[in-house]
């Protein structure tokens, strides 16, 4: 049952674990970062994964929208299961599956119960792979979520949620949004098979034989 919490009690609560947060999102993003920094080790490109700089805590006016959409008041404020998150972007669909391998297998992860989900929205098409889970930083567990998106999947988030989160939208704009991120999804699917066939064959230029090449054309003067 949804509730309706007051914004400043809200923050309030939040105002009581700031700093806290931002300690555990420090750590869970240099998590992060050391996983790819050991990925790096083995992949010749340095450009397949970024941290997003919008790597967070939730802030007050989430956190009440959070807890009226669950039904809970601000003294309870630690039950949300997102309250810190770290974003990282990558290239391709494959980078999505092998960075999130990588963190689950980790020795340093420090998630408890971590649970990866694909999640698609239904209504703005909104796609990524979730990885949550518990953070215990002595002073009890705080839940927490890794992001995992494509450079693709996080235009079309930052668009979505900027344009059209939370607010109304007609059925034809509606229809638009699931086109777009369909459109989206496939141009992902087709940058996976391009990076896949650059691996598996040498792909040069086609030399074309001289009597075909065309001469460069002058230009008369005051044309």
């Amino acid at each position: 049952m949804a509730a309706n919490n007051d914004l400043s009690e809200v923050a309030k609560a939040h105002a009581l674990i700031h700093d806290r947060l931002e300690r555990i999102e420090q750590s869970l993003c240099g998590f992060v970062q050391h996983v790819i920094k050991e990925m790096n080790v083995t992949l010749a490109d340095r450009e397949w994964c970024r941290i997003d700089g919008d790597s967070r805590s939730k802030k007050a006016i989430s956190l009440k929208r959070a807890l009226d959409e669950a039904g809970k008041t601000a003294n309870q404020i630690l039950e949300i299961d997102d309250l810190v998150g770290v974003r990282a972007v990558v290239l391709r669909l494959s980078d999505v599956e092998r960075l999130s391998k990588a963190i689950l297998n980790s020795s340093a992860l420090k998630l408890i119960d971590p649970r990866p989900r694909k999640t698609q929205d239904k209504l703005t098409g909104y796609r990524a792979l979730h990885i949550k889970g518990k953070f215990n930083d002595g002073s009890g567990e705080v839940g927490c979520e890794i992001q995992i998106r494509t450079e693709l999947q996080d235009a079309w988030a930052v668009v979505s949620r900027k344009d059209l989160y939370h607010k109304e939208a007609s059925a034809v704009i509606r229809r638009l949004m699931w086109l777009q991120a369909e459109h989206l999804a496939v141009v992902d699917e087709a940058f996976e098979l391009i990076g896949a066939m650059s691996e598996d064959y040498v792909i040069r230029p086609i030399a074309m034989p001289k009597s075909a090449q065309v001469a460069p054309v002058e230009l008369e003067a005051g044309r």
